[in-house]
């Protein structure tokens, strides 16, 4: 009989227990829930002038189309007549949304009057005649407000960018061998 009373007041204790574990496991799916409400504000926050920056250019090389950024500030995907994954566009599709990602970076330096500079480094070699065209004029107006730097193996196919081209000379005590 000692035994009942006993297993009554531990079923009571072990209720009680649960329902503080119950409160603890609510509390910390309501934290959860506001941290991430949170990020996803201050995310949008972030992105939003980016995103913003980007889409004058954005829309002159890909008409009617609009992009969609991840945390990680990449491209997640882009949405013409139907949404694409980044993943599943042609490698020029890409390499120009690549470009025009770190133009709104540069664009954004600038409207804060920061220093702003932009190299690319052999981009835009898979781009075909029409695309890169549009590139160009978006470079060209992008070239009257900050300093843009190509570096490439296909100087003709950049002719048209106008600029100053630089050519490398081999320095003789440099690359002579000892």
């Amino acid at each position: 009989m000692k035994k009942l009373p006993r297993a009554g007041r531990a079923a009571a204790r072990l209720r009680l227990e649960c329902e503080g574990y119950e409160r603890e496991r609510a509390a910390l799916a309501l934290l959860d829930q506001t941290l991430s409400d949170a990020e996803k504000t201050q995310t949008e926050r972030y992105l939003a002038p980016l995103v913003r920056t980007m889409q004058p250019a954005f829309s002159a090389v890909f008409p009617g189309a609009s992009l969609e950024m991840d945390t990680g500030f990449a491209l997640s995907g882009l949405t013409r007549r139907t949404a694409e994954e980044f993943g599943r566009l042609s490698d020029g599709t890409r390499e120009q949304i690549a470009v025009l990602v770190r133009l709104g970076f540069a664009e954004l330096l600038h409207a804060r009057q920061s220093p702003a500079i932009l190299v690319l480094d052999d981009a835009l070699s898979f781009s075909d005649s029409q695309r890169l065209e549009s590139m160009f004029d978006v470079l060209a107006d992008a070239a009257t407000r900050f300093q843009i730097l190509v570096l490439t193996c296909h100087a003709e196919a950049f002719a048209r960018l106008g600029g100053r081209a630089l050519a490398l000379r081999p320095i003789p005590q440099i690359t002579e061998r000892r």
